[in-house]
């Protein structure tokens, strides 16, 4: 050793022993042998439970009266909807107020009422190609998967999936079963794929994450465009979903719902494509409880448009 550490402490550690510290000085000159008590480490209880999937997600329709909104609130939300291609940016910013019915009730009876609104354009390159996104408020009214089940959520259509427990993590600070699912091997039609994200403790859907097969995906074409330029093919590449569940005051409220669906643009007799993406959200701001009422039909604001 240096002179510099002739009086310096040295600390000898190795894992699953007691950590010992010694004067440098007593290294100087002599060969020393130390002795190194074991540490008993206390290892947290662990819990091996089997999560049968289908039986979780049938315990969170049947609690839907428990953990989910009854009766009508205001929620104030942040709408976006944009439109990405190649080069060129539609965007649509908006605050609006939704008036929601319970889960019980159908979305026929809920209204959007528009507060304020913004649109944006970026047109760097020109182009003849114009597009338009279609019902993307009644989409966003549409996922709300606890009031309006897929198929995946029902039954009825089990048989048309595989589901599996595939993790468990948390989510605001509690624990939460992942459920993955995805269509059968023998289906054929374009059905979904993805995950649900259920408490362990109240069986309440707080997040669900899916998207149309990928490998059917293109079946759907005549679905989700509803016009297009006779000298023009569209072709969906993925459209994937994910809409969330926050508490409040017990019981728990739609939180956020985006939608992303991207295409390949190619005019006939072209070799290369382009791509398009289209996307809209919805933010939940705020929620109020009281004195809630519906809209006057001149306050109420077209979903489909």
């Amino acid at each position: 050793l240096p002179d510099s550490l002739r009086h310096a402490i040295i600390k000898f550690s190795q894992i699953g022993y007691i950590s010992r510290e010694i004067d440098a000085s007593l290294l100087s000159g002599q060969n020393i042998v130390f002795y190194m008590d074991q540490r008993i480490i206390p290892l947290q209880e662990v819990v091996v439970r089997v999560v049968d999937p289908l039986r979780t997600i049938r315990e969170m329709m049947n609690r839907r009266a428990q953990n989910y909104a009854r009766d009508p609130v205001y929620l104030t939300t942040c709408f976006r909807e944009g439109i990405e291609y190649k080069k060129n940016v539609s965007l649509v910013e908006a605050v609006l107020m939704a008036y929601k019915t319970g889960f019980q009730s159908s979305i026929n009876n809920e209204q959007l009422k528009l507060l304020k609104m913004h649109r944006a354009y970026n047109n760097e390159e020109k182009d003849t190609l114009i597009t338009k996104i279609k019902s993307s408020l009644n989409s966003c009214l549409l996922l709300d998967v606890v009031k309006n089940p897929p198929d995946f959520l029902l039954s009825d259509y089990y048989g048309q999936y595989k589901f599996s427990h595939s993790d468990i993590t948390t989510i605001d600070n509690r624990r939460v079963y992942v459920i993955s699912f995805e269509q059968n091997e023998l289906v054929f039609d374009p059905l979904y794929k993805g995950k649900l994200y259920i408490d362990a403790e109240n069986y309440a859907l707080v997040m669900a994450r899916f998207e149309i097969n990928p490998l059917y995906v293109r079946k759907t074409a005549d679905d989700l465009v509803l016009k297009r330029g006779k000298n023009l093919e569209v072709t969906p590449e993925n459209v994937v979903y994910e809409v969330s569940y926050k508490l409040f005051n017990g019981t728990y409220y739609i939180n956020h719902i985006r939608g992303d669906l991207n295409f390949k643009i190619r005019k006939k007799n072209k070799l290369f494509s382009s791509n398009l993406h289209v996307w809209f959200e919805m933010v939940n701001c705020k929620i109020d409880t009281l004195d809630v009422r519906r809209f006057l039909i001149s306050d109420k604001l077209p979903t489909r448009d």
